[in-house]
């Protein structure tokens, strides 16, 4: 499969970000990897199986960030999540406007989710993969061995410690070229400090957008028990475990997941019901408005300053009268029926 041709658009901030569409079918997005770079990442990149087996199925669309690949460089020292969250506004302005799934991997996944909780109404589906709850730790010794060392943070991505042969040293020197090529030393710093306290704790529970989480074992830097601390964060979340032995794990298994998902999802939204107006009290609406903002029973209590067990049977009672089994389900109804703001 040869690599699709870069088209760019412009930030509201002016930068140019460059992106490549592959595929047709629904539009998936997929946020930029670590050392982007649009078009190398479609033949050339340890994420080259997964998306040449994503555009099969998905009009899939991938670009750079500012700082990375294609796009322009020379990022200030005040870059941060919000600054980055405009690559993403203006990608989906031009080239997909109506609710595209979202895939995010990693310190992306941290901006794809506020994204979502303050953009709901654009976003269909999200995938995380290898996304902790918290980056913390992971960006502090990531920073601080890029600033001290470049070059031999750079040797650190791309395999052991020693190489083996002749030829393993001969392609390591290659790659670690080829990742210079995709960014340098202060852009990756600015990228990466704009994440070194996100955490998404407070985050993840106002999410209303269904979720699906996927854990790769052989991955390495994020664990089971991350990837499930973050799925159970999500009102209408869900964790898979994939099998293979690559960063990414084994393409076809990770399109089946979410392929899956996406119809799991879809036909919880079909589930006909009759008028919300006509099956819900003025408050038992009211409730329902504020259980899709993400707030808990207790918030809602204070909020309509009434009793938390006054609140517990009004949402019983929402349950009861729409069908549904969850929160999430709850949510979901809310939507569909136009029960539900924007949450920014």
């Amino acid at each position: 499969m040869s690599a699709p041709p870069v088209q760019y658009v412009k930030t509201n901030d002016g930068y140019n970000i460059a992106f490549t569409v592959q595929g047709s079918g629904q539009t998936l997005v997929i946020l930029p990897f670590a050392f982007s770079h649009a078009q190398a990442v479609w033949t050339s990149s340890s994420a080259t199986p997964l998306l040449q087996s994503l555009s099969q199925r998905f009009r899939v669309v991938y670009y750079d960030s500012r700082g990375q690949g294609l796009s322009q460089r020379g990022l200030p020292a005040e870059t941060s999540i919000a600054s980055m969250q405009l690559d993403l506004h203006a990608v989906l302005d031009k080239a997909a406007p109506n609710q595209p799934i979202l895939l995010a991997d990693n310190h992306l996944a941290h901006l794809a989710a506020r994204f979502a909780l303050e953009n709901p109404r654009r976003v269909r589906t999200l995938v995380f993969m290898h996304c902790p709850v918290s980056l913390v730790a992971q960006i502090s010794w990531l920073t601080a061995l890029a600033r001290q060392n470049w070059d031999y943070f750079l040797s650190s991505q791309t395999g052991p410690a020693v190489a083996t042969s002749a030829t393993e040293v001969s392609r390591r020197a290659a790659r670690i070229e080829g990742l210079k090529a995709r960014t340098n030393q202060e852009d990756f710093l600015r990228i990466a400090e704009a994440f070194a306290t996100s955490d998404l704790a407070d985050i993840l529970p106002g999410i209303i957008t269904p979720t699906l989480v996927l854990h790769v074992p052989s991955e390495g830097w994020v664990t089971q028990e991350q990837s499930a601390a973050t799925a159970a964060l999500l009102p209408n979340g869900r964790l898979a475990v994939e099998g293979g032995s690559t960063f990414f794990g084994e393409p076809n298994e990770v399109v089946s997941s979410i392929e899956s998902f996406l119809a799991e999802a879809a036909s919880l939204q079909a589930r006909p019901e009759g008028s919300a107006t006509s099956l819900l009290s003025p408050r038992e609406i009211e409730v329902l408005r504020l259980v899709a903002a993400g707030k808990s029973n207790q918030q809602i209590a204070s909020e309509l300053v009434i009793a938390l067990n006054t609140v517990n049977r009004h949402v019983s009672n929402v349950y009861a009268k729409t069908g549904a089994a969850s929160r999430a389900e709850a949510i979901v109804y809310a939507h569909r029926h136009g029960l539900a703001g924007d949450l920014n």
